[in-house]
């Protein structure tokens, strides 16, 4: 069988040509992976530069702190295949791809709407919200933050490259803290990720706005 040599998360390996593509992918974090033939000097492109585990996995998040689940968030659940965990509400899902979620309410809560890709957002009352959980929809990767942490109390706190507290995350169950970004007046955030906001070139974002490309 013809070998191909696999490029992706810093690293080579080989692999005969019919590994599917999906694991090479996954293998490699999902970020800037292709394969070379150098007898064929041929290359595939398996998928391009997206710093994020976004490519491969849908992302949700959930609030904590509301006390009812009306009944348009339970259809949506519904519809998105996903049900909230104990004691929290799902308000937002983007499905898998290079595309950030569309929203630019710097999660206070406005946004509300349903597209065609299958994303949503869902209002809520900010003032109600007691803490924000961020995660992967195999539920591989998580982090959760309290609401002071994410937004402010108001929704008015404001931080570039900072240290924020996390309460808990799929890479460290203790409380610590990471470097975010959430500045005045610009849509895209809050940037919120399992790592500092530049580790790994930013492949550990869960949460960005504004549509960006990931």
């Amino acid at each position: 069988r013809s070998k191909w040599q696999i490029y992706g998360g810093g690293g080579w390996d080989s692999c005969v040509h019919n590994t599917k593509h999906s694991e090479i992918i996954s293998k490699h974090g999902g970020c800037r992976v292709y394969v070379y033939n150098k007898a064929k000097k041929a290359k595939k492109v398996l998928s391009r530069d997206c710093n994020s585990f976004h490519m491969l996995h849908d992302l949700i998040l959930y609030a904590s702190g509301l006390r009812r689940k009306p009944p348009y968030i339970q259809m949506r659940e519904k519809d998105a295949g996903i049900g909230s965990n104990e004691g929290w509400v799902l308000v937002r899902h983007l499905p898998a791809g290079c595309r950030w979620f569309a929203s630019t309410d710097q999660l206070r809560g406005i946004d509300d709407y349903k597209r065609d890709t299958g994303e949503y957002a869902l209002p809520f009352p900010l003032e109600k919200v007691s803490d924000f959980k961020f995660e992967t929809v195999n539920r591989e990767h998580w982090l959760i933050a309290s609401k002071d942490s994410v937004t402010g109390a108001d929704g008015e706190a404001y931080y570039e490259n900072q240290l924020r507290k996390v309460s808990a995350s799929s890479i460290n169950p203790n409380p610590h803290a990471l470097r975010w970004y959430r500045r005045k007046s610009v849509s895209e955030d809050p940037w919120i990720s399992l790592m500092d906001h530049w580790t790994d070139d930013r492949r550990w974002q869960l949460y960005g706005g504004a549509g960006w490309d990931c």
